[in-house]
């Protein structure tokens, strides 16, 4: 359902996350018995303040929105192995971009404004917004991948290999 939202209206609503928290913490993976210790929960938040801090450089650019950000924490939630769940999603990822660009065909113009992008940063000294100014909204979309696609992905993959 993300996926569909997020391709659709380009936004994961903040609703449709809070229905996939609730439906994470009854689903069993996460108990509420004593069956968890005190180390694996706090394991549990270790990871996910480390997924946040490796994401929140991202949304701070303008690289991938709030949603993706919340929708990656929420999913790790119920893996036995958050990080390599993000390793997953981030392969997937940059799967999905290196096909969009082939197919784009606006590899020498992704690279030139990274390298940019890069000079600019180091030349200021400071962290700057990651929008090429020339790029119309509607040609946004040939730039861009929804990263709801590999986040579900990076799920599956997780699934397969019994990482929940």
């Amino acid at each position: 359902m993300a996926i569909i939202i997020d391709i659709c209206k380009h936004k994961i609503p903040n609703l449709l996350l809070v229905i996939i928290l609730i439906i994470n913490l009854f689903s069993g993976e996460i108990k509420f018995d004593n069956s968890i210790t005190l180390e694996e929960t706090l394991t549990k938040f270790a990871c996910l303040a480390i997924i946040f801090a490796i994401m929140f450089p991202f949304f701070s650019i303008g690289a991938l929105g709030a949603g993706d950000v919340k929708l990656i924490l929420i999913t790790a939630i119920v893996m036995k192995q958050p990080l390599f769940f993000l390793f997953a999603v981030f392969l997937w990822a940059a799967f999905i971009s290196l096909i969009k660009i082939m197919c784009v065909k606006n590899v020498r113009e992704r690279i030139k404004y990274l390298s940019e992008y890069v000079r600019s940063t180091i030349r200021l000294k400071t962290i700057l917004p990651y929008q090429d100014p020339n790029i119309n909204s509607e040609d946004k979309k040939n730039y861009s991948i929804h990263l709801s696609v590999p986040i579900f992905l990076g799920a599956v993959s997780c699934f397969i290999i019994k990482c929940f």
